[in-house]
């Protein structure tokens, strides 16, 4: 435990106390299933996405960015709401750094925070519940309206913002028989 907070645990002695950084990597299958674990490597993206974001959330202040939804009929997932805005300009270079990279690369940077947040509710609080965790953007600050989304992009994490006029039921398009 941490001289300053009693509650809570110093991060950096967390790692070295969890045979180095390769505990982060444990619940790898369950966010990247056609990948194979491999050793903590600090020059890959992902592997140093999930380690920011976890030392990150390891501290209390920057838990004020996190909405836990607290659905107890949900037994596979754990929802996690986060203000993209907020988190963007609080302050840590490296935090910012990452969620500009949410736009071109959304799978990879969004599973590889949800792994930092599934190893902060493992190792920091406890949960070892074997639910995934499943991240939300909201105000978001790439937003399109309807007209403008084309092909250019298909793959990348964007924001829709309009009103719906009307719903109907889903009809399969049949384009040959």
């Amino acid at each position: 435990m941490s001289e300053n907070n009693p509650i809570q645990p110093n991060v950096e002695d967390f790692i070295q106390d969890h045979k180095e950084k390769r505990k982060l990597l444990e619940r790898w299958p369950h966010y990247f299933p056609h990948e194979p674990i491999k050793d903590f490597d600090p020059n890959d993206f992902k592997h140093l996405c999930i380690q920011v974001f976890f030392e990150a959330f390891s501290l209390p202040e920057f838990q004020q960015y996190l909405e836990w939804e607290k659905k107890e009929d949900n037994f596979e997932n754990v929802v996690v709401n986060v203000n993209y805005s907020s988190l963007y300009g609080c302050g840590n270079p490296n935090i910012k750094q990452f969620l500009e990279y949410v736009y071109e690369h959304p799978n990879d940077v969004i599973k590889s925070i949800a792994l930092g947040l599934d190893n902060v509710r493992l190792y920091i609080y406890g949960f070892n519940d074997q639910r995934v965790v499943i991240l939300r953007f909201y105000n978001f600050n790439q937003i399109f309206p309807m007209s403008m989304i084309k092909s250019h992009l298909i793959n990348k994490f964007i924001c829709i913002r309009g009103t719906v006029l009307r719903v109907s039921s889903i009809k399969v398009l049949v384009e040959s028989i």
